[in-house]
């Protein structure tokens, strides 16, 4: 579904309001890791709230937050935004 490069995380497509998935992406580069996982944590909060409905923006969202944290080298960010989403982290 995405392309993880150096530079930037790269989604195609739109959301389901006809937004482009891409301005999403470039949110997450843009942030720093502390706005990252406030981002992250909602995202990953708001796609296990949306589970009965698979085609909810919140599940791409929260998978390119975990992308994101991989192209930044730190999947370990997206492991705490995780854990905070489900209410076991700081």
């Amino acid at each position: 579904m995405t392309d993880t490069t150096p530079d930037r995380l790269r989604i195609p497509g739109k959301d389901n309001y006809g937004k482009l998935r891409q301005e999403f992406a470039d949110t997450l580069a843009a942030a720093d890791d502390a706005e990252y996982l406030k981002i992250a944590e909602e995202h990953i909060w708001l796609s296990a709230f949306a589970t009965s409905n698979p085609r909810s923006d919140w599940h791409w969202q929260a998978a390119a937050c975990y992308d994101e944290a991989k192209r930044r080298g730190s999947p370990g960010l997206y492991e705490r935004a995780w854990k905070r989403a489900s209410g076991t982290g700081d």
